[in-house]
């Protein structure tokens, strides 16, 4: 059994007692929950936990979820449940929560395969569909496509498919299924020059009975990490790939970015970085009919997050490593790029809207919550409080009230 790399980049210390909110702008301005899975290192004996940032009061309450590992992102259920869906493991379920956060039941991969991390919710919210990836990743693929019903955990449709390692799932504006393959192997050959070897990334578009209606090769030296629609059916998603701290590497990056080369890699701390850094990447664009659109900044270290704000207008995705959330406005050309740094965030990950309004929440790995306007990105709140490696971020407007454990 192995984990993709991207699952130990991060790993958070639990902190004892229970944190508080210690600073917001205007929390006045906010209502309903924000909800995440803290990710720890599997070294540790410590397990997932769910997060919960009450908006209005600022109050952070982190419940047990027993043995539960690799927790990576939540999706909303019918009757304020939630589904958590792990990253990787194949001996990890998903678990279904109720409004307490209790768990009512498990749905299990099969042996050799674990789930990618991510799920889309059908329209009846209760159905469900996931991918199990093969555990030992293979150039042909060899994944499956389900639909599962959250009370039964009956799997009511499966397909083979194509994926090497799918991640991302979304639902589109014509009710297709999105599933982001990142279509990379890990090179052991320390030869290589990069890190993960291109195979076959592509966008798979799946109907909700697991027909395969389309697939668009994304031609990129990496792997997509996580993709949003916008107005315009477009889909953007951003580039991850690292370069070897060896001559070779040391030569690719020179290629790329010539009299900078030097410069770029002082930025990175060995001690952090031992074996390999952060490559600069590109942000997709894929047209509806598929065309493949990038644009390459050398600030584009590390993406993570990607969300499109339909009140704005406005996707946004996160550069972990640069501490920048970037943004572009469906109507324009260009993304703009804003340092958090100064807002209090170290390493931004997850990105949530709230609600329908045009705001967002950014999480930073370690510690706090901001909140922005993405009509200006002007700062509106920041909580100042322990997410313990929460690496996506999911809104709940009605109540959900943890239990407390004694």
């Amino acid at each position: 059994m192995t984990l993709n790399r991207r699952s130990f980049l991060k790993f958070s210390i639990l902190l004892p007692g229970v944190p508080s909110l210690v600073r917001a702008q205007k929390p006045q301005l906010l209502s309903g929950k924000l909800l995440g899975l803290t990710t720890l290192n599997k070294q540790s004996a410590e397990r997932t936990l769910l997060f919960s940032l009450d908006l209005h009061s600022g109050q952070v309450d982190f419940q047990s979820l027993d043995n539960y590992r690799f927790g990576h992102s939540l999706e909303a259920l019918s009757d304020k449940r939630w589904l958590a869906i792990p990253y990787g493991d194949d001996n990890q379920a998903c678990l279904v929560l109720d409004h307490k956060g209790q768990v009512t039941r498990e749905l299990h991969a099969p042996d050799g395969m674990g789930f990618g991390g991510h799920g889309v919710v059908l329209d009846d919210g209760n159905q469900v569909f996931l991918h199990y990836n093969a555990t030992e990743r293979q150039r042909s693929g060899g994944g499956q496509a389900v639909i599962v019903d959250s009370r039964s955990g009956k799997i009511l449709h499966r397909a083979a498919t194509p994926v090497i390692h799918g991640h991302d799932i979304i639902r589109s504006r014509s009710g297709q299924i999105i599933l982001a393959d990142d279509g990379v192997l890990e090179s052991d050959n320390p030869a290589d020059p990069l890190l993960l070897t291109p195979i076959k990334p592509a966008l798979y578009y799946y109907s909700p009975m697991l027909a395969l209606e389309k697939s668009v090769a994304l031609p990129t030296n990496g792997c997509v990490v996580h993709i949003a629609e916008d107005s315009e059916s477009r889909i953007t998603g951003a580039v991850e790939q690292y370069v070897r701290r060896t001559e070779g590497g040391r030569a690719f990056l020179h290629s790329l970015l010539g009299t900078d080369t030097e410069s770029y890699i002082s930025k990175f701390d060995v001690n952090d970085f031992p074996d390999d850094l952060p490559l600069p990447g590109s942000i997709l664009t894929v047209s509806s009919e598929g065309t493949v659109d990038e644009t390459f900044q050398i600030r584009h270290q590390d993406p993570f997050d990607m969300i499109y704000n339909a009140a704005s207008g406005t996707n946004c995705c996160v550069f972990t490593e640069a501490n920048l959330v970037a943004w572009k406005n469906v109507g324009s050309s260009n993304w703009q790029y804003k340092k958090v740094s100064d807002a209090g965030l170290t390493s931004p990950f997850g990105l949530a809207n709230i609600g329908t309004t045009p705001l967002i929440a950014v999480n930073d790995f370690d510690r706090g919550v901001l909140i922005l306007d993405t009509t200006d990105m002007s700062e509106v709140a920041f909580f100042d409080v322990p997410t313990q490696g929460v690496k996506h971020l999911s809104f709940a407007q009605v109540r959900f009230a943890l239990v407390r454990r004694n």
